[in-house]
């Protein structure tokens, strides 16, 4: 591939599609321009999904692609590990948290999105998974709408892992146990703040409320339906 392709960019749609317990899913996740050269992304899969007449379906099983279940990443924390990013009282087994919500985890700081999975509570902690949401589950990958465009001559940039980025969220609507995961409690919609939304607007909050990239479609697609210099 790199012989071929030594500066090339290939984007593509990728469809993570996966059943166990009842449940079935499909995830869909676009490559933006993965750099052959630079880029990481399992080697023989991709060089073989890249040629003319490559296959486009490739099935994994457990530990091929997304690591297997290792016994050593469920932790039993006590309360104390929780912090105030997530309430204990909100905290549901078979739901997933960032592991930003604990403390004192090696590893671990208040910012970190990373999800884990609590798999059981009591009144003394919780049990926490930090397996990935697909360790455990055979995965079918089917690559769609390849597109090619060349990088020009490049001085160093960013090193991209693809397949680490577009795995870290699917399995998470896997169930824990084979038991239905509780979504909901009687205070799933509390609001954290329930005074008046007019005194928060009262003064001007000069705030993003969604990310830049968000931002970037939302800006194009105005573009397209108002007209110029319009009011």
């Amino acid at each position: 591939m790199h012989q071929r392709y030594p500066h090339g960019r290939v984007s593509f749609a990728l469809d993570i599609a996966w059943s166990r317990d009842q449940v079935s899913h499909v995830d869909r996740y676009y490559v933006n321009r993965l750099n052959c050269w630079r880029d990481i992304f399992p080697g023989s899969f991709l060089g073989r999904a890249l040629a003319p007449e490559g296959p486009r379906i490739f099935e994994f099983e457990p530990g091929e692609l997304v690591s297997a279940v290792d016994p050593d990443l469920i932790l039993d924390l006590p309360r104390s590990r929780i912090n105030d990013l997530v309430p204990f009282r909100d905290i549901m087994p078979g739901r997933f948290y960032p592991r930003g919500a604990l403390s004192g985890i090696p590893g671990v700081f208040k910012g970190n999105t990373i999800p884990f999975r609590c798999i059981d509570k009591d009144e003394h902690g919780i049990i926490a998974d930090f397996n990935p949401p697909l360790a455990g589950i055979p995965v079918t990958l089917t690559l769609g709408d390849l597109a090619w465009g060349e990088t020009g001559r490049e001085r160093g940039g960013a090193c991209t892992d693809w397949i680490g980025a577009a795995l870290s969220g699917p399995g998470m609507q896997a169930r824990s146990g084979g038991n239905p995961t509780r979504f909901f409690s009687d205070r799933a919609f509390d609001r954290p703040d329930a005074s008046e939304d007019g005194i928060f607007y009262s003064r001007d909050r000069f705030v993003h409320h969604i990310d830049a990239r968000a931002r970037a479609n939302l800006s194009r697609w105005y573009d397209g339906l108002l007209p110029r210099r319009g009011r």
